[in-house]
């Protein structure tokens, strides 16, 4: 048998992953003092909350903010929870602590339950709107809390990937778009050092840039930073972090 010799692969995927997106744009829309300066600051935020709700892990934390962002409630009849605990008394005390915390998020989410039973939709400051109406009765307040949150988080990511492209274009790189998956951009680049390197940084200036192309488009400052997780690999399945001093 023939030995056969495999070279280096000609391209790679660069991908980036917006930080904890959706956190960012509900600290964002209900303007939460608390939740805003963690994001500024760039805190782990579960981590903290793992620790104040005297939670046993901080998986659980994360579970628990997104949950409660979207909407849900019945936290000890899901599976990510009920391992913890299977008394919903015990989960409403930690979402009323949480609401404690997040006394501006509650605020927000009591603004949007009122806006959407008087007017029957929410209207976003991009001016997208969504409309509800309730079915025998009940308004679905999952969808009214989680709607703006994960529209908003698209149209941010919608403005990446324009802006991605046309600097790729100006930067006459030949780096292909391939994807985006919720909140990753995936290029295809030619593996080599400096192009990966030039890519990578074309790709942290879009992100840090976002809030002003919001506004620019919007007419509505956008008071918070974005970051971003950057990696590299042969698929999106494998990726390694990126770092800029890598050799």
């Amino acid at each position: 048998m023939q030995n056969v010799h495999v070279g280096t692969p000609k391209s790679l995927l660069l991908n980036v992953d917006f930080k904890s997106l959706e956190v960012v744009t509900a600290a964002y829309l209900s303007q939460d003092e608390i939740m805003c300066a963690e994001v500024r600051n760039g805190v782990d935020f579960h981590g903290l909350n793992q620790e104040k709700f005297n939670l046993p892990e901080r998986t659980i934390a994360k579970n628990l903010m997104f949950r409660i962002i979207y909407g849900g409630s019945q936290f000890s009849q899901d599976s990510k929870f009920f391992h913890v605990s299977k008394s919903q008394q015990f989960w409403d005390k930690v979402i009323e602590e949480f609401y404690e915390k997040y006394v501006g998020l509650h605020e927000w989410h009591t603004n949007l339950m009122r806006e959407v039973t008087l007017k029957g939709c929410i209207t976003m400051p991009t001016g997208r709107f969504y409309s509800f109406s309730p079915d025998r009765g009940r308004w679905p307040r999952s969808q009214i809390l989680n709607y703006p949150v994960q529209g908003l988080a698209a149209d941010l990511v919608s403005i990446a990937r324009v802006s991605l492209s046309r600097r790729l274009k100006e930067a006459k790189l030949s780096s292909l778009m391939v994807s985006t998956i919720h909140d990753s951009i995936i290029l295809d680049v030619v593996n080599d050092k400096d192009v990966i390197a030039e890519n990578f940084r074309i790709m942290k200036a879009v992100i840090d840039d976002v809030p002003s192309n919001f506004e620019k488009l919007f007419k509505v400052k956008f008071n918070l930073p974005l970051r971003g997780d950057f990696s590299m690999g042969q698929t999106k399945g494998n990726m390694n972090e990126y770092s800029d001093h890598q050799d």
